[in-house]
């Protein structure tokens, strides 16, 4: 799994060249601090845990989902709401294959040894870029044009190649690549006629991809390791099931009866709405 290493800029973890992202003024135009007391007030109003009063740690923790939220152009000012975004992206370990280091000047910068990649741009930060802009509008949009234009099948299959899915296989995934095949442009980005690729108006910046192509992979990923969890949790409870059959053998019908009782009701929580199923984690 990936791990959040801190390594110097050596020839095997080289920062790329260029100027980092500035995140700590990028979205605000102003320090993190001051971007701080606009979101949760001023030192006298702060609503930390300690009497009323934020203590250093509920700060830092404050000034962590700040500076994420500014990496996401997001003003939490306006949009309260979706602070959440920000909060998860802070949160989110690293995809598989990255690491976080570095360089001479204390700036983050990501690496993956498998492709060679050196970036400063958090590997999920446009997932989460992507994510706010779904959240706030981008969703309807898609769910009015998969209902007027439904995509075509070939389309679907097409596009589950291009995004390695195998519909055979995982069909689970079929209304995500149908999503990608209707997705909607993001603001700003228009796609060129001529050459299929997609322009950013304010930038200049042209990507033959997809500006969300990102997101749905991302997304992809995330309802794969969802599926996993739900196998492996699936798998620890009927073993769980069978092992306590085994014991009802040479029992007397008292202690059957009391060994089912237990059962039935472990069974009852695990199809509780919002339970946590056992065994689940990280993958």
């Amino acid at each position: 799994s990936a791990t959040r290493g801190r390594g110097g800029g050596d020839g095997h973890n080289a920062p790329p060249p260029g100027s980092p992202f500035d995140k700590f003024n990028e979205s605000f135009g102003r320090s993190k601090a001051g971007a701080v007391k606009d979101v949760f007030g001023d030192g006298g109003g702060l609503g930390g845990s300690n009497g009323g009063l934020i203590d250093q740690d509920e700060l830092d923790a404050a000034m962590e989902v700040v500076e994420h939220a500014s990496m996401l152009n997001l003003d939490l000012v306006a949009q309260p709401e979706l602070q959440w975004i920000a909060e998860e992206f802070w949160q989110a370990p690293l995809p598989e294959g990255w690491d976080e280091h570095e360089d001479a000047a204390g700036q983050p910068f990501f690496t993956n040894a498998a492709t060679g990649a050196s970036q400063w741009v958090h590997p999920l930060q446009r997932y989460y870029h992507g994510l706010v802009w779904m959240v706030k509008e981008g969703n309807k949009l898609l769910v009015r044009k998969r209902k007027e234009e439904p995509p075509e099948e070939d389309e679907v299959v097409e596009m589950a190649t291009y995004a390695g899915v195998d519909l055979a296989k995982e069909p689970h995934l079929r209304e995500v690549i149908e999503g990608m095949v209707v997705a909607p442009l993001p603001p700003g980005w228009s796609e060129d006629p001529a050459t299929g690729a997609h322009v950013h108006a304010e930038t200049g910046k042209t990507v033959d991809a997809h500006p969300l192509d990102e997101y749905f992979a991302e997304v992809i990923r995330r309802v794969r390791w969802e599926r996993r969890r739900a196998e492996r949790a699936e798998l620890k409870a009927q073993d769980r099931e069978d092992r306590a059959k085994q014991k009802l053998v040479g029992q007397t019908p008292q202690q059957k009866a009391a060994v089912a009782r237990i059962i039935a009701a472990d069974e009852a929580n695990t199809k509780k709405p919002g339970a946590v199923a056992a065994g689940g984690g990280g993958g």
